[in-house]
């Protein structure tokens, strides 16, 4: 698995200027983006001369979002396990560390320290990769009784994940294209993923306190349709504010 990553990386790194590779990226992450991130240009990673749909920080928190929720995907739910049990302490030590590092850089700047985009990639998605590995045991979790007694990820799973995460962190930062391509597309579908998901835990927790239970497809059907309604509402508020309200 990790001679895998160490063909992938020198790969990404040889091809890391490939000038040929240039593309729009349709406005409709731009869109999504707008509903929750400022998107100003100076605080948001580039490619091609294009700006990536959220700033630095919002990308690195919903890029680690997505490769956390992709690997989930992956290695349990296509294989029908429901993990319910959160992680060991090492590992939930690890993620209240991440979860300190994002804030503290945020107020940062107003205590005279420093910050750069850099530093709020890495910290943001240090932050998101963290976050599922508690929303998901939540989800899992039924009082029907169909749960898997297993953590949410082990060891070993938790240093590949960590692994990926700090490679893709680092294509970022060298500006990979391809990379930075990715990084456009999935922070928004992670950024989806997140809202939607949070959405489905909400309602499958008050569905389940009054005895009401349905299949975890529908809850996370009722999250999608939930989570394209508050982008909507985010957007065009924003959109109203910022015509309407501000000179």
């Amino acid at each position: 698995m990790f001679g895998f990553l160490f063909i992938v990386v020198c790969l990404l790194f040889v091809i890391r200027n490939l000038e040929f590779i240039k593309m729009p990226i349709p406005q409709i992450f731009y869109n999504i983006g707008y509903a929750v991130c400022h998107q100003l240009p100076h605080r948001t990673f580039h490619v091609h001369d294009q700006a990536l749909p959220l700033c630095s920080r919002c990308t690195g928190i919903y890029l680690g979002m997505f490769l956390t929720f992709a690997f989930y995907f992956v290695w349990y739910w296509l294989r029908g396990r429901r993990p319910t049990i959160p992680p060991a302490l090492p590992i939930i030590v690890m993620s209240a560390l991440f979860f300190l590092a994002m804030p503290f850089n945020a107020i940062s700047p107003h205590f005279g320290v420093p910050t750069h985009n850099i530093a709020r990639l890495i910290t943001g998605i240090l932050f998101g990769f963290s976050v599922p590995l508690f929303l998901l045991p939540v989800f899992n979790d039924s009082p029907r009784g169909k749960n898997s007694e297993e953590r949410i990820i082990k060891t070993g799973e938790y240093l590949f994940l960590f692994s990926v995460v700090i490679l893709v962190t680092a294509l970022i930062i060298i500006e990979n294209v391809l990379t930075l391509y990715f990084a456009a597309y999935a922070s928004t579908t992670g950024l989806i993923i997140f809202a939607s998901f949070l959405n489905a835990t909400v309602v499958k927790e008050i569905f389940e306190h009054y005895q009401k239970f349905l299949r975890n497809y529908w809850y996370v059907a009722m999250g999608v349709m939930l989570a394209a309604g508050e982008f909507t509402i985010l957007f065009l508020s924003r959109t109203y504010i910022e015509q309407q309200l501000l000179p």
